[in-house]
């Protein structure tokens, strides 16, 4: 399992490597949160390891178990940030500088005639009434 969580890392390092070299903002923070994340569920595997092994010499079924288990999880969780990193979205590729918009308005469209439509009435603006309990200010 450990093997397994390692590869995920790898990967994903490389996932990185290619987006800081690719000077992608964007997706190096987000390749790097899965990164560290995986990372941290290695080192605890790597440390439920020792503790499955002590359980086993001592013959304690039941905390080898429980140590067994933690280590499939923390390889199930590094799996799914391996998967999350591959869905990291990497900045939008934009142009810097001056931009130009052109309009084309269809010479043959019908003018809207207005008439129909009710004017707007106007919104009366009320003035606050003064504060009473501002002592003077």
């Amino acid at each position: 399992m450990l093997a397994r969580m390692d590869q995920a890392s790898g990967t994903v390092r490389r996932q990185l490597e290619a987006a800081r070299a690719a000077r992608d903002v964007v997706k190096t923070l987000c390749l790097n949160d899965k990164l560290s994340q995986i990372d941290v569920a290695t080192r605890t595997g790597r440390d439920r390891q020792a503790s499955l092994q002590a359980a086993v010499q001592r013959n304690d079924a039941e905390l080898a178990g429980h140590e067994f288990t933690v280590i499939s999880e923390l390889r199930r969780r590094a799996e799914q940030l391996s998967a999350e990193a591959n869905q990291c979205i990497g900045e939008e590729v934009a142009f810097v500088g001056q931009t130009q918009v052109t309009v084309q308005v269809d010479p043959n469209l019908p003018e809207t005639d207005t008439s129909g439509f009710p004017t707007p009435e106007p919104i009366p603006i009320f003035t606050p009434p003064p504060c009473v309990s501002c002592n003077g200010q």
